[in-house]
């Protein structure tokens, strides 16, 4: 649900299972022609390029994460970074990042810049404010918790309308819920089950 928002990913990764999932889900919704694929391991971010393709996503290994991010419309993180790997400087208006790892407070995916430049949505308020994307800027005082525009529960209840327009960048900070754990393991229980 992060990526209600655009068109083509580089989805940039350093875990093997977490990239793997997190571009597929992603592709399932929406008709990407390009996934690219970065880890700090070469070759992995290489071997989860060739799973993904091997499966008929549309998925490469690149080297050069700056490059990537500079061309993508949607970036999704997958870390347990504590230093931002993603810069502010390398995102296109329009631009789309998820942020699904570095769910502690002292972890870190985006340096500052992506966030104050961003219409800001989360899963739920209480839990990505004390994520170090949004607790680090808070505590500095850089943003304030307004700067939270909506949480996933306002988005998918209609609330809140979402990005702003076209040319507005936009950041999805997820730390878990329980909730959604649950709900993931209830449909994937009913689709065992059902086949």
């Amino acid at each position: 649900l992060g990526d209600v928002y655009k068109r083509q990913p580089a989805s940039l990764r350093a875990s093997r299972s977490a990239a793997s999932a997190d571009a597929a889900a992603h592709c399932a919704v929406r008709g990407y022609t390009s996934v690219s694929i970065w880890g700090r391991s070469g070759e992995k971010a290489a071997a989860i390029a060739s799973a993904l393709a091997e499966q008929g996503l549309p998925a490469r290994a690149v080297d050069d994460l700056e490059t990537a991010c500079r061309a993508a419309d949607v970036i999704s993180t997958v870390t347990a970074s504590t230093r931002p790997i993603i810069q502010g400087g390398w995102l296109k208006p329009g631009s789309h990042l998820d942020l699904i790892g570095a769910f502690k407070g002292d972890m870190r995916e985006s340096d500052d810049q992506a966030i104050l430049q961003a219409e800001v949505f989360v899963d739920l308020r209480a839990g990505a404010s004390l994520a170090g994307d949004l607790l680090q800027p808070l505590e500095a005082g850089q943003i304030t918790p307004e700067h939270i525009r909506a949480d996933l529960a306002e988005l998918c209840q209609g609330t809140h309308a979402g990005r702003s327009d076209d040319g507005a960048r936009t950041v999805f900070k997820s730390a878990g819920m329980a909730l959604q754990d649950l709900a993931a393991a209830t449909m994937a229980s009913d689709h065992t089950i059902l086949g």
